[in-house]
């Protein structure tokens, strides 16, 4: 079992504004991560939601948009299969028992085919 530790929260900066907007800085300098810029007004943070977004949303996005144009493009070759099937069928029952055996057949029958 670990020993308890007393850890030190940190204060927001809400409650250190005038702190931080008191001191001077030097325009040349490079701040550290997780500070993106510093301003007179502004002191802009960046947060995790940026890399959750460009690790994982993005990546996600692309592959669901990849996955959907496939699928689209199975049924339409689906449909055209099925159309082209369809006539040659028609065709050939036409041709095997004449151009009037759709016309002859009695309704509401189900055959086997």
């Amino acid at each position: 079992m670990k020993k308890f530790k007393w850890v030190e929260h940190p204060i927001p900066l809400v409650f250190k504004r005038d702190e931080l907007l008191a001191c001077e800085f030097n325009i040349n300098c490079k701040v550290p991560r997780p500070i993106l810029s510093i301003s007179k007004e502004f002191l802009i943070l960046s947060n995790s939601f940026v890399i959750i977004r460009n690790l994982f949303l993005i990546p996600a996005l692309i592959s669901i948009l990849y996955l959907c144009a496939n699928e689209l493009q199975d049924v339409y070759e689906a449909w055209k299969s099925s159309e082209k099937s369809t006539i040659h069928f028609i065709e050939l029952r036409k041709k095997h028992y004449g151009d009037d055996y759709f016309d002859t057949l009695p309704e509401n029958i189900k055959y086997k085919i």
